[in-house]
């Protein structure tokens, strides 16, 4: 069901903050479509581009590679990750906040919670460390002028 625009506007805006987590459907390279979860990382939402970490439960490359810049949720420390999750910290996904209003307006994409502050804690810890993420993006994760 759609919401109208006036009421998705306020509601989206009022809850678009750092740490939020959406779910919506993504297309890949490869042309498949799935549900994901993605978590606002901009240390000012109202910045476009949003910038957002994919999730996944599948963890068995992350048993492989403990090494690898991630966080792991265990299943239902919070509410909207019934399974183990893990929060791949290595690629920004960059999305135009108006794509990701118009996707809410149309009910293609749902606010799910947000982040407890220990979690955005160590996000801003692998951030600032990462060799894979550019110093553009962890300006706008973190807030550097």
């Amino acid at each position: 069901m759609e919401v109208p625009f006036p009421a998705a506007d306020q509601i989206f805006e009022r809850g678009f903050t750092r740490g939020v987590v959406l779910i919506t459907e993504m297309r890949f390279p490869s042309g498949t479509r799935k549900l994901k979860y993605l978590v606002v990382l901009n240390k000012h939402p109202a910045d476009s581009p949003t910038l957002l970490f994919l999730t996944t439960s599948q963890v068995k490359y992350y048993d492989l590679f403990p090494h690898i810049d991630h966080i792991r949720i265990k299943p239902n420390t919070l509410a909207f990750f019934p399974k183990e999750t893990i929060l791949d910290c290595r690629e920004v996904l960059s999305m135009e906040r108006a794509d990701l209003k118009r996707r809410y307006q149309e009910a293609a994409l749902k606010v799910v919670g947000v982040l407890p502050q220990d979690y955005l804690d160590q996000i801003d810890r692998l951030v600032a460390s990462s060799r894979f993420i550019s110093m553009r993006h962890k300006k706008m994760i973190l807030g550097w002028l």
